[in-house]
């Protein structure tokens, strides 16, 4: 087999799951090995993974294709090395690998560091044990290493490396931050950072910029959105608002942005900056309205209220959205109704 790496994973539809995948591909570039990656979907999944040649064999798996995973299984070559990586090998690894033999072991949570140093002790034919935040399959079955500190300082970590993942359109998603300061029962954009200190972790807005300064470089890149359960935490939505007008009226290129916020972060001061940043190709913000039930709102454990949902929508609808040739649109998440909605509150929400 080749001394080298295939990460395979079995969603090529969702953005979030690629850049995932795109952050793995940067982690690894830490250890000196060649990375491929490999789609597998249900109609050729014995002869792709078949025609896999690498020692190293990353999977790369979210809940929703674990059947195409499941088949995957059974056609790996016996002598390769086999990790699992991301929501599933976080939240189930210990139950997969005691149904999957052949997997040999399982990051939870965080990547970044885990990857490279499993991979590493595994080309220096060293002990794996010392490597926080994995699952190891040994002689007594599978035990933990222990939880890894989450990385204090995301600048730290490099840009998504984007060559190996599909993209499906012009737009090019970034992540400004990890984690979300909401945990929302719906949501899974904490599910990686269960160690976490604090809800979200930012980068700095210069080094954001510095990532799009490269995707407008190397791809001609004019449409981005932040990716973020929210762009800014409420402690820091003023600073973080501000600084990114500043970054982007300084440049010389024109891009137009997406973001999204929480319905509890919204009053006159960011509806201002908001109005600035359209000036520098803000176009639609995303918040999380989802209803206008009490009830529903504490079932998904929102941060909001009736009365804040309420408020927001009125200084939305009293803003002037028009600035030249285009109006700045605001988009609302809602869910019109839950398995315990009564026909009330369902008349409510209509």
């Amino acid at each position: 087999m080749d001394n080298s790496i295939t990460i395979v994973y079995f969603d090529n539809k969702s953005y979030l799951h690629n850049m995932y995948i795109g952050c793995a591909i940067t982690a690894l570039r830490a250890v000196s090995l060649p990375v491929a990656t490999l789609y597998i979907d249900e109609k050729n999944t014995d002869a792709s993974i078949q025609s896999i040649q690498s020692k190293y064999i990353i999977f790369f798996l979210s809940l929703g294709k674990f059947a195409t995973f499941e088949k995957a299984c059974k056609f790996i070559p016996n002598d390769a090395v086999v990790i699992m990586c991301h929501y599933a090998a976080t939240h189930f690894g210990k139950e997969i690998m005691s149904n999957f033999p052949i997997i040999d072991y399982a990051v939870v949570g965080e990547f970044d560091i885990t990857l490279p140093c499993l991979i590493q002790l595994l080309i220096d034919g060293k002990d794996s044990s010392h490597c926080l935040g994995l699952l190891i399959r040994d002689k007594n079955g599978v035990s933990y290493t222990g939880d890894r500190p989450q990385i204090k300082s995301l600048d730290t970590i490099g840009f998504i490396d984007r060559e190996l993942i599909p993209r499906s359109s012009d737009i090019y998603h970034i992540f400004a931050s990890r984690g979300c300061e909401g945990n929302c029962t719906f949501c899974d954009r904490n599910a990686l950072y269960i160690n976490s200190d604090s809800r979200q972790r930012f980068r700095s807005i210069k080094n954001v910029m510095l990532e799009i300064d490269s995707l407008v470089e190397k791809y001609g890149c004019r449409f981005i959105t932040f990716s973020d359960s929210t762009f800014c935490g409420s402690e820091n939505i003023i600073k973080r608002l501000d600084e990114l007008y500043f970054e982007l009226n300084q440049r010389k290129y024109w891009i137009q942005f997406f973001m999204n916020l929480r319905a509890e972060q919204v009053d006159n001061d960011v509806l201002d900056r908001l109005h600035k940043l359209q000036q520098v190709g803000l176009s639609r913000v995303f918040i999380g309205i989802e209803s206008f039930n009490e009830s529903d709102l504490k079932l998904y454990n929102k941060n909001t209220s009736v009365a804040i949902n309420k408020k927001v929508l009125k200084l939305i609808g009293d803003l002037n959205c028009e600035y030249k040739d285009y109006v700045l649109d605001f988009e609302y998440g809602f869910i019109l109704f839950n398995p315990y909605t009564t026909m009330d509150e369902l008349d409510n929400n209509l």
